[in-house]
């Protein structure tokens, strides 16, 4: 059966950089491997392609015609695209014979980013006969789907051809939609699809079905026929879910890639750039504004809208069209009101594609009842979540599980729900967010959903609710990594908005450990100071007591002073029969004590906390108490009875297998051995400290464990491998955001740069340290002081004066500033000055 064609649209030569970026692509080409193949610069090439060089020399055609291996008809194309003929040779020229037929729109801005991802769709395309580009609402689906079958077009020499399915709204209009765009008509006799079969049927034929969803289920039905009745037929289909048919390939194109914000304060504008998302978003700019260039000043305020915007093309897009009207500044500070800012887009445009609220509209548009109340629902989780969370707080019955995952995985289908790469965790892009949150409160379920949101999270915690703390580690760290966001979320509902005080003074208390253990001390003591606020005459004593004890605590890791708390801690719990909370506030109280030479106090205070951690088996705490003891013990210089009680903490430790109260006994006998002139023994132990701190995920222990392996390097003489121990140190307590670490790391290094005579960087970091421990009133711990003094004493020794002015340069130095002069000293350590290297340690956990 032969099909009656009817006159197909033609297309004419492309212009020279879109021609360059197909031949490219389809070589499988990076700019820099092109670049290398022919010789000339990756501007040059950059340059071509986006067509700010429309004629290129003719040496430079020559180079990319032998550097692409390009056919004669491949040859004879580009380079009469590269120098066309004028247009009275045009009037009788014959067509390119090597030209593929094609629809294919000539793109009128420049395609940023996806170069990865349009190097794998192409290789995908030519490798699998149905290929579905999936992704959200404005991702780019359409545009790189173009980019990629352009890229390919020259290998179809039955053409390529892009069907809109877009304003087809009757989904028994996709078969006759194929057709017309192709110009076939069915004959009476025969279907619209059998007449589409004999038309594909010998062509080698690339189909590009734009915009499924709305008609996903004719649109899979049609392709799966003509897959199976043509066998040179491909497709390459856009669709928010898949087809899911047999055969098909999806590939989910992710969000552009913008700067974290830590990286973007760093960034020179050339450098942002190579973000995709900023580069987007300075070249649309620039599009309505000649006047707009990334600046040092801008490039974070850039990157903050791109990282909101998540990275999705047309949302930037939307947003990088308002700077006629605002500053990026004042843009940035608007998108919280996104679906009012974000309007504005193409007038030849798709309507849903005008407005950020008209693209998540179309989505909403397409789900069922059910999946819009789970929807609405899943927008009071802030970052990741669970399946069993969802299912918490979207279940609408007891046994309503499966229903819940169903419904999770249908929108993770459609693009509405995200899957993290770990496969068990999902999320909501935030602006998806925003839009499902407003539907939310159009269905008056916000304060029922976000309790149930909050239950679930206070049930979460209370396993980890102890004030000893978890004992599981690093798994236990990732794992709360993952809540973060949520626990803040739920605080922050109950207790700043007072929808239910009680649970978020719990939630507050029970999260303390984890906020500690992700050196977020700050942030816990906001928190904690809150909730305080909060409590009344009904809040439980036990919960005030371990408020109070999580202040003492962060006060005595930064270094202040924790006695105020600390006492209160110790009254409180002495109102209850909470021995194991009484035990640890005991001994913080003793730490406390002991920080400011009040040692007897101290004494007593560990007493009292060995014997109710002995009644209770509270091994932890019974092991600190001796530990504690051992510090004091060692301050009076009484080194034989300080090590007894530092062994006897560590046989404690071993046959508990806390790898918490391990860390420490090691950590202080490393302390011990640097004091008593025994370094080998002493690095020993701290390597051992690392590892166990590493185990317990205590990123505090594990930066003070680093600290004691340079110093004790350094006292062997060690010298280059103690430049590598403190480079680890120093990156490790900025990498962890430690203030008060870090001050001791450079420190460390201050001492490394002494002994290799460089007096003045010594001088100038202990003129910093010194200046930053003061502003932030810290009380230095003995061993610290002691370590220092010395330095300061060898020295003034040497050469007062010029030490002094040293000193007052360091004092005036930025944080970054003093980081990079130390990470300058320790960077590039000479040969080792013995046959035994130190091992960097592997595993930091940023």
């Amino acid at each position: 059966m032969e099909a009656v064609v009817g006159e197909r649209p033609s297309s004419g030569t492309p212009d020279f950089g879109r021609l360059l970026l197909r031949l490219r692509v389809a070589a499988g080409l990076s700019q820099e491997a092109l670049a290398e193949r022919a010789r000339i610069s990756v501007d040059a090439i950059s340059a071509l392609e986006r067509g700010t060089r429309r004629r290129p020399r003719f040496d430079t055609v020559a180079l990319l015609v032998r550097a692409l291996e390009l056919e004669d008809g491949e040859r004879r194309a580009f380079e009469a695209a590269a120098h066309p003929p004028s247009p009275a040779r045009l009037a009788v020229a014959d067509p390119d014979p090597a030209r593929a037929l094609d629809n294919l729109p000539t793109a009128l801005s420049r395609f940023v980013g996806r170069e990865t991802e349009l190097t794998k769709i192409v290789a995908l395309v030519r490798d699998r006969r149905l290929v579905t580009l999936t992704g959200t609402g404005g991702i780019g689906k359409t545009r790189t789907a173009l980019e990629a079958a352009a890229a390919v077009s020259s290998e179809f020499d039955g053409g390529v051809w892009l069907i809109e399915l877009a304003p087809v709204a009757d989904a028994a209009l996709v078969g006759a939609t194929i057709a017309s765009t192709l110009g076939v008509r069915a004959r009476p006799e025969h279907s619209l699809l059998e007449t589409l079969i004999a038309y594909f049927r010998h062509k080698t034929l690339l189909l590009v079905l734009d915009n499924c969803e709305h008609v996903v289920a004719e649109a899979a039905r049609i392709t799966e026929v003509l897959l199976r009745a043509c066998p040179n037929l491909r497709v390459l289909a856009t669709c928010r879910e898949p087809l899911a048919i047999a055969g098909e390939q999806t590939y989910r194109l992710p969000s552009l890639d913008a700067p974290l914000p830590e990286d973007a304060h760093q960034l020179r504008p050339v450098d942002a750039e190579r973000y995709s998302a900023v580069a987007l978003f300075a070249e649309r700019a620039q599009a309505v504004d000649q006047r707009f260039v990334l600046t040092p000043e801008n490039v974070p305020i850039v990157a903050e809208i791109c990282r909101r915007l998540d990275g999705i093309p047309l949302a930037i897009e939307l947003a990088a069209a308002r700077v006629k009207l605002l500053p990026v500044r004042a843009l940035s500070e608007r998108l919280d009101q996104r679906f009012a800012l974000l309007t504005g887009g193409s007038r030849t445009a798709l309507p849903r594609q005008q407005t950020l609220r008209a693209l998540i509209d179309w989505s909403h548009a397409l789900l069922n009842e059910r999946e819009r109340r789970c929807f609405a629902a899943l927008s009071v989780f802030a970052g990741r979540f669970s399946l069993e969370a969802a299912t918490h707080v979207c279940a609408e019955r007891d046994e309503d599980t499966l229903g819940v995952l169903d419904v999770v995985a249908s929108l993770a289908d459609k693009s509405l729900v995200l899957r993290e790469a770990d496969g068990e965790t999902f999320r909501q892009l935030e602006t998806t967010r925003y839009y499902a949150a407003e539907k939310l409160r159009e269905m008056d379920a916000e304060e029922e959903c976000a309790r149930r949101h909050l239950d679930y999270y206070l049930s979460v915690c209370e396993s980890d609710a102890a004030p000893s703390g978890p004992a599981n580690g690093r798994a236990w760290l990732a794992d709360v990594r993952g809540l973060l966001d949520n626990l803040r979320a739920a605080v922050r509902w109950s207790v700043d908005l007072g929808r239910d005080v009680r649970s978020g003074i719990e939630l507050t208390a029970s999260f303390c450990t984890a906020w500690m253990a992700l050196a977020l001390d700050a942030e816990c003591s906001e928190r904690i100071h809150a909730a305080l606020r909060a409590c009344d005459d009904e809040t439980p004593t036990a919960l005030r007591a371990r408020l109070h004890l999580a202040l003492a605590q962060i006060a005595i890791r930064s270094q202040r002073s924790a006695i105020v708390p600390a006492r209160e801690a110790v009254a409180l719990y002495a109102l209850t029969d909470h021995d194991r909370g009484q035990a640890t506030a005991l001994n913080a109280l003793g730490y406390a004590l002991s920080r400011e030479n009040r040692c007897d106090e101290a004494d007593r205070c560990y007493e009292q906390a060995l014997a109710l951690a002995e009644r209770v088996n509270d091994v932890r705490q019974w092991g600190l108490a001796l530990l504690n003891l051992g510090v004091n013990r060692e301050n009076a210089n009484d080194f034989e009875r300080t090590r007894q009680l530092y062994e006897s903490a560590l046989a404690l430790a071993g046959i508990s297998g806390d790898d918490y109260l391990v860390g420490a006994a090691n950590l202080d006998l490393s302390v011990l051995c640097e004091v008593t002139d025994a370094p080998e023994a002493g690095y020993s132990y701290a390597r051992q400290a690392f590892a166990a701190f590493e185990r317990a995920g205590d990123t505090n222990g594990s930066a003070l464990a680093l600290g004691n392996m340079t110093t004790n390097l350094i006292g062997l003489g060690r010298i280059a491998d103690a430049r590598t121990a403190a480079r680890d140190y120093v990156q490790y307590a900025r990498t962890y955001r430690l203030d008060t670490i870090f001050i001791i790391a450079l420190e460390k290094v201050a001492a490394i740069a002494q002994s290799a005579g460089d007096l003045d960087a010594c001088a100038q970091l202990l003129g910093f340290t010194a200046a930053r421990a003061a502003a932030l009133d810290l009380k230095r711990d003995p061993g610290n002081l002691r370590f220092t003094d010395g330095l300061l004493r060898q020295l003034h020794e040497g050469r007062p004066d010029e030490t002094t002015e040293w000193l007052a340069q360091g004092a005036l130095l930025s944080e970054t500033a003093a980081a990079d002069l130390a990470l300058s000293l320790v960077s590039e350590p000479p040969a080792s000055l013995t046959s035994i290297a130190y091992e960097p340690v592997s595993g930091l956990h940023p």
